[in-house]
């Protein structure tokens, strides 16, 4: 799956025009929470009427389904006549990391990730800190947090076209600002209908500057190996995000979520800055 998924991200960098990439990453964020919804919702749902069998069919006919158009698209315009391709060697990580200017678009979007995630993965722990519910975390974090984030999708495509990506980045971060406030407040108040909105709310403005990096990430990646390019700067950026989360929960224990929240808004102002900087005189 992460082989189909790097080839059809690579076959994206090149086929996409400039002009597209703000709606292509918009359209890749909506999908990956549509495809979250109905994969790992509705078909696992459907799993105590119909029994696993008939899901794993399902999910089965599906891909089939989804591969056709890819493979049709392929047949109208080979290899060989794509717009950007070129003739390359094998791919390799190495020949990414010697370019000055990839390496670092490729470590300013590590340290980025480094921050969003973590500020936007451990809103639930911060509310059972709050005592609240589970059932109430899951019935409305659970619930409005991926429907936000959807919505957050579709704003997106507009706000870059008018805005460009600066200016949704300076947006995003805004909204992310005020969540982190919100949840501080409704941490330290113990309000827990605040805390909620704010852990709602910072999930939607994360995905929102995930939107802007992702089209960039796609013009960063049009070079000679486009899909390892992209599987670098998307891949590299998620994993060490991951460690960075865990070790963000260690941290909370030790600084209180107040603290922990401040150096977040700090960390996200100081990168939304860098990102907002050109990397290489052809930025985008």
């Amino acid at each position: 799956m992460a082989t189909m998924d790097i080839a059809l991200d690579g076959l994206a960098v090149e086929r996409i025009h400039p002009t597209w990439r703000p709606r292509a990453a918009a359209c890749k964020l909506g999908a990956l929470l549509t495809g979250a919804m109905i994969g790992g919702g509705a078909f696992v749902e459907l799993f105590h009427t119909y029994g696993w069998k008939a899901i794993f069919l399902c999910y089965a006919a599906s891909l089939l389904l989804l591969v056709l158009p890819v493979l049709l698209l392929m047949k109208e315009l080979p290899h060989a006549d794509l717009p950007n391709a070129t003739r390359r060697d094998a791919a390799s990580l190495s020949a990414l990391l010697r370019n000055p200017v990839q390496r670092k678009r490729l470590t300013l979007l590590t340290l980025t990730c480094c921050v969003i995630f973590p500020i936007a993965g451990l809103n639930r722990l911060m509310l059972l800190d709050l005592n609240v519910p589970i059932e109430q975390i899951g019935g409305i974090v659970g619930t409005l947090g991926p429907i936000t984030m959807l919505i957050t999708a579709v704003i997106s495509m507009p706000l870059m076209r008018r805005c460009g990506l600066s200016g949704a980045l300076i947006t995003f971060t805004a909204l992310a600002l005020l969540a982190l406030a919100a949840m501080t407040t409704g941490f330290v108040r113990v309000q827990s209908w605040l805390a909620m909105s704010g852990a709602i709310a910072v999930g939607a403005a994360v995905s929102g500057i995930f939107v802007a990096l992702s089209a960039r990430i796609l013009g960063w990646s049009r070079g000679a190996q486009p899909a390892t390019d992209y599987a670098a700067f998307y891949g590299v950026g998620r994993f060490a995000s991951t460690l960075a989360t865990i070790a963000g929960a260690q941290m909370v224990s030790w600084i209180s979520w107040p603290w922990f929240y401040a150096l977040g808004a700090l960390a996200l102002l100081i990168i939304t800055g860098l990102l907002r900087a050109p990397i290489a005189e052809k930025d985008e």
